[in-house]
């Protein structure tokens, strides 16, 4: 026996024998479930509903909490804010101007009077008392008033009225008059008042405080001081600073001369809309004034080509009566198609 038939011999009483696969499959429920199902995909789309609602909520507090946030700060910024802007309200002003006017008014008559009091007490605070006139046979009136100047000191503003008076004094005076007795005349004589009027200027200074509630009150008497002085006639005018600058020659100079005139004649009578064919930024005094002339015209040139700076004096009067009255003028003026347009003008003799 060949070795073919030995191995043949030996697997054919060996035979391997194929086991049976087991059943790998999970057993079925036995109950149904698509009732778990439906829970899941409700629980599932309940959450997806409920998100935008839970965000919602969420965002709503989280603004209401900085609104609330804002408004704490806007009212701790309202009260610095009112601090300051209690005497720069309009209000103040209205305060002082009602001030003055029954602080500077003595009625005549002595119930008027005690009337008058009782009004102007209202605007002082507890423990000033309003000036005693009781020894003051007359009258005082205002004849004008004009918020001179603010300033502020210890807690309270100072507002300082230049005002204009009259001091009226009446004193019982006796006279001698005719009066007819029958057909004779006579003279009598008879107690009348009599009257002397003196005008006043003064600057009346009126310390005023703020309260807490936004209401005004004088904090202090009311004093009186001098006009102060604001002229000064040692002030230097304003000169051409291009006085010493080489000027254009005699024939250019003249051909703007005579341009100008008749370009403020237009600009006296016109209104500012007609005047965009010759000016950049239009003006026009519209009748308010007549051009008479111009004078001490004088022109130079500048860097860019046909552009020059001219400083002249023009003479306007009012259109009613013979009134005169003469303008410092500096125009830049450009030079187009053998015009002149205007680029710039101002009512000074400075500037470049």
């Amino acid at each position: 026996m060949n070795l073919f038939n030995k191995l043949r011999k030996y697997f054919q009483d060996n035979k391997i024998q194929k086991v049976k696969k087991e059943d790998r499959k999970l057993p079925k429920s036995k109950g149904n479930g698509k009732g778990a199902r439906f829970t899941v995909w409700f629980i599932l789309i309940l959450i997806i509903l409920l998100s935008p609602l839970a965000f919602l909520r969420a965002q709503t507090a989280l603004d209401k909490s900085k609104n609330a946030e804002s408004a704490v700060q806007a009212i701790g910024k309202e009260d610095q804010k009112q601090e300051v802007d209690v005497y720069d309200s309009p209000m103040l002003n209205v305060f002082a101007n009602e001030f003055v006017d029954k602080y500077l008014t003595i009625p005549k008559e002595d119930e008027d009077r005690a009337k008058h009091k009782e009004q102007l007490q209202n605007y002082f605070a507890e423990g000033i008392t309003p000036p005693n006139v009781s020894d003051f046979t007359g009258y005082r009136k205002l004849d004008s008033k004009t918020l001179y100047d603010v300033t502020y000191q210890d807690n309270k503003a100072v507002m300082s009225y230049l005002v204009e008076y009259t001091n009226v004094s009446i004193e019982k005076v006796e006279e001698e008059k005719e009066v007819k007795d029958g057909d004779k005349k006579k003279k009598v004589k008879e107690m009348v008042e009599k009257e002397t009027p003196k005008k006043q200027t003064a600057m009346l200074n009126i310390p005023v405080r703020a309260s807490e509630n936004g209401g005004y009150a004088v904090v202090e008497s009311p004093y009186y001081t001098n006009v102060p002085d604001i002229v000064n006639a040692d002030m230097a005018k304003v000169e051409n600073p291009l006085a010493e600058k080489e000027k254009l020659k005699t024939n250019q100079t003249q051909e703007i001369s005579t341009w100008l005139e008749t370009f403020l004649a237009d600009y006296a009578a016109n209104p500012a809309e007609d005047m965009t064919y010759v000016m950049d930024e239009p003006k026009g005094l519209n009748g308010l004034q007549e051009f008479v002339s111009v004078q001490d015209v004088t022109a130079y040139p500048t860097e860019k080509e046909n552009r020059y700076i001219v400083k002249a004096t023009a003479i306007f009067k009012e259109k009613e009566v013979p009134i005169t009255h003469q303008e410092n003028l500096s125009l830049i003026i450009e030079q187009q198609d053998n015009k002149f347009f205007v680029k710039q003008m101002d009512n000074t003799l400075g500037g470049e």
